[in-house]
């Protein structure tokens, strides 16, 4: 038997209640009517006494429920049936139970937290013993403070071997390896300044942690006094050629063989009587018309011409000499690279010029023009000259 107790307001009384299709009632629907104050429903498990209270309950809750009402009054019902009690009663402990549906989901919430809890737990055990090993010694706590002593011995290691250089640098953190470790890692993590050689990072500190004040010597510059004179001579260009008033010298002019035959009269000196171009015998006049065209105006402009190469080339080899010096000794204020850079400019013009001399020197009749060194020279010179004002300031 299962009561349903039904509050009367003002007399409101349930006249009938119809159930269509629902449960175990037929699609045909069953009735109750003539419905009184109080009214009980006897009948076996399963034959719809439940049924009739969850319509009672909630009329709408299904399409096969119908609640009738004497003058269409409803008033609040409460029902205590089947759902009322799993909805309100939970038992936690043996014996023991809650009341009310909001106890049943603390309840609840409870349970599933705790079997939470539970599983977290367990794994906050297995990381430990991943952390701190088996009873608490080893683990990856160990490897780390293997992996930190190694680190600091290494660190130490390398404090020693640079200790003469850098001495003044580590005052302070050399107490003891973690300390010294301790600081490197900060400057690690911290120091954003761009990494130099150690070459230079040796230089800088002997220049700034010296007990006085470091005077930086000034370098002396090459001298390019000379070269743009001997580049620009006018003989250079002009065709160094023999006299016109010789019997030979329409011939050699018309030929403009004047370098070969010069060439030839040393030979002929020795060919006793015959001729070293044609190897036929040689008109008797022939060396004294060659001597004669072969002047004394032509020797002296060969000998002008061999001096302006002798000079541009002593010049240069004292231009190189000082350059490469200068480049191979570090300086403060004095960018190596950038002086090096220009200085191959300059070379590879003094190169040139020094072939086009050779082919003059050889062909005196060409015409040669040497290239001006002055530019290139002058950007040296200026890169020199600011490092000198900057180890003066």
């Amino acid at each position: 038997m299962l009561p349903s107790k039904i509050e009367n307001q003002e007399a409101a009384v349930l006249t009938s209640i119809e159930i269509v299709g629902e449960a175990t009632y037929p699609p045909s629907g069953a009735k109750l009517s003539e419905l009184r104050k109080i009214n009980y429903l006897f009948g076996h498990n399963g034959c719809g006494k439940t049924t009739i209270s969850r319509a009672i309950h909630d009329p709408s809750a299904r399409p096969g429920y119908n609640v009738a009402w004497a003058d269409g009054r409803a008033i609040p019902t409460f029902v205590y049936n089947r759902d009322f009690a799993e909805a309100n009663f939970g038992e936690q402990m043996r014996g023991i139970f809650t009341l009310g549906e909001e106890s049943i989901r603390a309840a609840e919430e409870v349970s599933r937290l705790q079997a939470e809890i539970s599983k977290i737990t367990r794994e906050i055990d297995s990381l430990g013993r991943q952390l701190n090993g088996e009873g608490g010694a080893g683990g990856r706590c160990a490897e780390l403070l293997a992996a930190r002593s190694a680190l600091e011995d290494a660190c130490w290691e390398s404090q020693r071997s640079h200790k003469g250089a850098f001495e003044v640098a580590f005052t302070g953190h050399r107490g003891s390896k973690s300390a010294f470790c301790s600081k490197l890692l900060a400057e690690h993590q911290t120091n954003s300044a761009d990494l130099v050689a150690h070459t230079d990072l040796t230089f800088q500190a002997a220049t700034v942690y010296r007990s006085s004040a470091l005077t930086v010597a000034t370098i002396d510059l090459p001298s390019f006094d000379g070269l743009a004179l001997i580049e620009a001579h006018e003989i250079l260009r002009r065709r160094i050629v023999g006299r016109d008033d010789v019997v030979v010298a329409g011939l050699i002019r018309r030929l403009e063989n004047s370098d070969w035959v010069k060439q030839g009269v040393p030979f002929l000196r020795i060919a006793e009587g015959s001729c070293p171009f044609c190897q036929q015998p040689a008109p008797p006049d022939l060396l004294d018309s060659l001597n004669a065209f072969f002047d004394a105006q032509y020797e002296s402009d060969i000998s002008q011409i061999a001096s302006l190469a002798a000079q541009y080339a002593e010049r240069t080899l004292n231009i190189d000499k000082r350059i490469n010096s200068i480049i191979s000794t570090p300086h403060l204020f004095l960018n190596a690279e950038l002086l090096a850079e220009r200085y191959q400019v300059f070379k590879s013009i003094v190169d040139l010029n020094h072939d086009r001399l050779i082919l003059k020197r050889r062909e005196p009749s060409s015409e040669v023009a040497l290239e001006a060194t002055a530019h290139a020279g002058e950007a040296i010179s200026a890169l020199l000259i600011a490092a000198n004002e900057q180890a003066r300031a």
